[in-house]
């Protein structure tokens, strides 16, 4: 029994030893699990040994840009409605995908799993995409790791903000709200870059937005919500119909007390938020508000009795409008044959 223990135990060590990319040397220290961390060790095909953080820079930088299935994704986005856009289209892909809701978040999962790419919120709370970008630098250069291909994820999307964000060391960008598409081109956009920081998705084409007659767009564009409906389809539609929803709810119960403070930075906050996943499910009219108001708030000449209240307004009809859309959907789902 000893000696088919030890055949099979040399059998194993050959197949590890023959890997092309490398064996895994893991030392558990049960008391101390962030020692056993730093021994984590990789070997090569030259004999190199290196971190998890580094393999995956290699993987993402090296990547055929044809072909991103199976690659590990961070998203970091503090919208519940467009990370679960953001997991939906990953996994259509092929890749595996984790959530955190702010930079401080994303700072700290690197420290515990490797990554080929990181979508990144450019506004985010504790910690914004710009300030998470710098520190994962700064401690890409620290450790001597390599660093995972971070694209700028932001509902601007202008040139200034594209170089913004390219200036700032972002490996590429993408406008929100975008379809499964833009986001493969702006993956592939990272690998074909090779690990040069000057490299942009496709810009979106723009959405047609129809008019009503006062001058305002509609509450709801019937175009851009259809699109949305036939591209997640009836079975994860309303389930993000209602995490949208919830997000206006939770948007209307702030909004007296932000009034009442007239705290600028938290409706700026609120605006934003509301304005990304408004504009990723097709509440146009929301959508153009709520980024009114937001460069409004960047320039601090908010009037509380005016901007407030029409933010109120535009959360009250987005959700008249919606809660029906997403009864007839979920009733839509019920009445299929199983």
């Amino acid at each position: 029994m000893r000696q088919l223990f030890k055949i099979r135990q040399e059998f194993l060590i050959n197949c590890c030893q023959s890997v092309s990319l490398s064996c895994c040397r893991l030392n558990v220290d049960q008391t101390n699990p962030a020692a056993s961390r730093k021994r984590r060790l990789f070997t090569t095909q030259g004999g190199k040994a290196v971190s998890p953080r580094s393999l995956a820079s290699v993987n993402a930088r090296h990547r055929d840009p044809a072909q991103v299935f199976g690659a590990t994704v961070l998203i970091a986005e503090d919208n519940s409605v467009n990370m679960e856009v953001a997991k939906f289209h990953l996994a259509d892909l092929g890749c595996h995908a984790d959530g955190v809701e702010n930079g401080a978040l994303a700072v700290a999962a690197l420290q515990h799993k490797a990554f080929d790419f990181i979508l990144m919120d450019c506004q985010m709370p504790v910690m914004d995409g710009f300030s998470a970008l710098q520190r994962i630098r700064a401690d890409d250069l620290a450790s001597h790791d390599g660093c995972p291909a971070i694209i700028a994820v932001t509902a601007a999307d202008d040139h200034d903000t594209r170089t913004l964000c390219l200036n700032a060391g972002f490996d590429g960008f993408l406008a929100k709200p975008y379809t499964r598409q833009q986001l493969l081109s702006a993956l592939q956009s990272v690998c074909a870059g090779a690990g040069r920081r000057t490299t942009l998705a496709p810009k979106p084409d723009p959405v047609p937005v129809p008019v009503v007659a006062s001058g305002e767009p509609p509450i709801v564009d019937q175009a851009v919500f259809s699109q949305f409906v036939a591209e997640f389809g009836s079975g994860v539609a309303p389930a993000l119909v209602g995490s949208f929803l919830k997000s206006l709810r939770d948007g209307e119960a702030r909004l007296p007390a932000i009034n009442a403070a007239q705290d600028t930075a938290a409706l700026k906050a609120l605006a934003h938020k509301l304005a990304g996943a408004a504009g990723t499910i097709g509440a146009t009219r929301l959508a153009k508000l709520a980024r009114s108001i937001e460069a409004t708030a960047k320039r601090d000449a908010i009037t509380w009795g005016f901007d407030g209240g029409a933010l109120k307004a535009a959360i009250a009809a987005a959700i008249a409008t919606f809660a029906p859309l997403q009864t007839s959907l979920s009733s839509t789902i019920k009445d299929q044959p199983c």
